[in-house]
């Protein structure tokens, strides 16, 4: 059985939520998602929807742990849930700071990274006073528990880093330069503004026939959703894209057309 012990109302930057210890190791701090969700301006139940959907990326007793599941001894009233709000809840989640930070990447939201060094520093970081070691073993004890909270707060930001440049997507810059690279493209493939492919086919290359293929070669449902590390494979994917060669042959009659009209003006 863990030991959760309720530290009263905390405040961090105007935010007032309930204070834990425990549940996570000996004197850490965890927060609720129902308070996580008020941080956040979302409902409670969008934040373990959330979580259950990306339930693989995180670790029952490091990352999260369930208030729900009998081993932890906490009174979940004093948590300030009623007992009608207990009986409803399948999960009442409560994260660590590496699970927040977990949240955080899914959530992907303007308030998610503004507050979040605040709440590292201001409650996760806040421990139980520092224990005076009374023996030799004391001492080499703290200090393997100092070494080891390092190496997991390193392996929290590794994890970060590697699963941000595995994710992040394109900026703004690089949308404008996909967007002037698929639009060269068409205007290539028509041959220019002043013909009647362009008038007949240019529309229909950027959203029927060109999109539809990026789409599925990157899978996403729109050019700024693209991953940024591939930016430079999708520029050379539009380079190098080509309609199918009936659309090729329509706009190639279309633009003789153009021709034809021109010799019986002349």
């Amino acid at each position: 059985m863990s030991n959760l012990k309720v530290i009263g109302k905390e405040q961090v930057s105007g935010y007032e939520f309930t204070g834990i210890e425990g549940g996570f190791g000996d004197g850490t701090r965890g927060m609720l998602v129902r308070d996580i969700a008020d941080i956040h301006s979302k409902s409670t139940k969008a934040i373990n929807q959330a979580i259950n959907m990306n339930i693989k990326r995180f670790k029952t007793g490091v990352d999260l742990i369930d208030l729900k599941q009998k081993d932890f001894e906490v009174n979940q009233i004093d948590l300030g849930f009623s007992q009608n709000s207990i009986n409803r809840s399948s999960h009442i989640y409560m994260l660590s700071e590496r699970g927040y930070s977990k949240l955080l990447k899914i959530l992907e939201d303007d308030i998610a990274w503004d507050i979040y060094d605040k709440f590292v520093d201001g409650y996760f970081n806040m421990r139980k006073a520092f224990k005076q070691p009374k023996s030799p073993m004391d001492f080499i004890k703290l200090h393997n528990e100092a070494f080891i909270e390092v190496d997991e707060r390193v392996g929290v930001l590794e994890d970060f880093k590697k699963d941000y440049d595995e994710n992040r997507t394109i900026n703004e810059d690089q949308v404008i330069q996909i967007e002037k690279a698929r639009k060269s493209k068409a205007m290539k493939i028509v041959g220019g503004v002043a013909t009647n492919a362009y008038k007949e086919f240019y529309s229909d290359i950027l959203r029927k026939k060109l999109f539809p293929d990026f789409r599925k070669r990157f899978n996403v449902n729109r050019y700024r959703s693209l991953k940024a590390k591939e930016f430079n494979e999708a520029i050379m994917f539009i380079q190098n894209w080509q309609p199918e060669k009936e659309m090729l042959y329509a706009i190639k009659y279309s633009n003789e057309q153009t021709t034809l009209d021109v010799k019986e003006t002349a």
